[in-house]
């Protein structure tokens, strides 16, 4: 038998198993947000990955956080939990605005969870199992930015003290198509400079770091995406307003929006759907074509039409 360890009042390695609940926000807003769905789950202990967190350095950053923990979870026994416990917290969550594919990964933590305790014969039956259902509001269709979104937000980061050291990391994602996982593992050894090529793979020596010289989260890409974008919509509306124009303000956007941007610029650029393929890392052609071949820009669809010779009258079918 290994070695029991305590915490607080729970006793890792000794009786039922325990369930573990990660959190890894970013910031004491959505932390909340978090820590108000938590509540309502069954759990034994709550992982919070500090690392993830923005401005752990301060120390009354750091209070804030843990009070909130502290003053707002409580504990809830895995033996008290049912399926109704389940579907009205499912329900909730949806009535939140959260999307199916994020319930959809609370189910799938849960499951398991419980699987295991029946398993153990903890309890007879999974409370979890068979509560999906279509909760959640339905995934969004991905949009890509138009080429001149991405050139303007590539010239606002460029131009930003604040957030210029981000730029390298941007281009790369818009250039390589690279996932977020990818691009944070980069390694100076992935990099072929001579024959301009990257390798994905390594495992030491990362290109894109923190200030602190620690390998970045994907959370904290995210995070700082988030922070230009509403850098550079606060700065537009300041800017129409003197013009007096109505703003043209940046979508919201994510790692896999620059990912998603890059491998329309290809499309537009009528890249072969093989070589977007290969680019992409996708398994299957068809793959790409579904997911990612979308037309940003209703000019580009014109400009398309217009190379079709149509004759000006078209026959009558008899």
């Amino acid at each position: 038998m290994g070695a029991i360890v305590k915490v607080r009042n729970v006793k890792l390695g000794d009786g039922m198993p325990k369930i573990c609940i990660p959190v890894t926000d970013t910031n004491l807003d959505d932390l909340k947000k978090s820590v108000n769905l938590i509540r309502n789950t069954p759990f034994d202990l709550i992982e919070w990955r500090a690392d993830f967190y923005t401005g752990m350095e301060d120390p009354e950053v750091r209070t804030k956080a843990m009070t909130l923990f502290r003053n707002t979870l409580g504990n809830i026994r895995v033996l008290d939990f049912k399926t109704s416990h389940v579907r009205t917290f499912f329900s909730a969550l949806s009535d939140e605005g959260l999307a199916h594919s994020t319930i959809k990964g609370l189910y799938g933590l849960l499951n398991p969870s419980f699987e295991l305790t029946v398993e153990d014969g903890i309890i007879r039956k999974n409370p979890v199992t068979g509560t999906l259902g279509d909760y959640g509001a339905p995934a969004k269709e991905k949009e890509a930015l138009t080429l001149e979104q991405q050139e303007k937000l590539l010239k606002f980061v460029e131009q930003s003290n604040v957030y210029k050291p981000h730029l390298p990391m941007m281009q790369v994602m818009f250039g390589a198509c690279l996932r977020v996982s990818e691009t944070i593992g980069l390694t100076w050894s992935d990099v072929d400079m001579k024959n301009r090529e990257i390798h994905v793979g390594g495992r030491s020596g990362f290109i894109f770091n923190t200030k602190h010289g620690r390998p970045i989260m994907p959370a904290g890409v995210n995070s700082f995406l988030k922070n230009i974008v509403n850098a550079y919509n606060k700065k537009e509306s300041k800017l129409a307003e003197e013009e007096k124009r109505e703003p043209e303000l940046m979508p919201p956007i994510s790692s896999h929006t620059l990912r998603h941007t890059g491998c329309t610029r290809l499309g537009e650029n009528n890249v072969n759907p093989k070589v977007m393929q290969y680019v992409m890392g996708h398994s299957d052609a068809q793959i790409t074509m579904n997911v990612y071949n979308h037309i940003a820009e209703k000019s580009h669809v014109e400009n398309e039409m217009s190379k079709m010779n149509l004759p000006e009258t078209v026959p009558a079918v008899v």
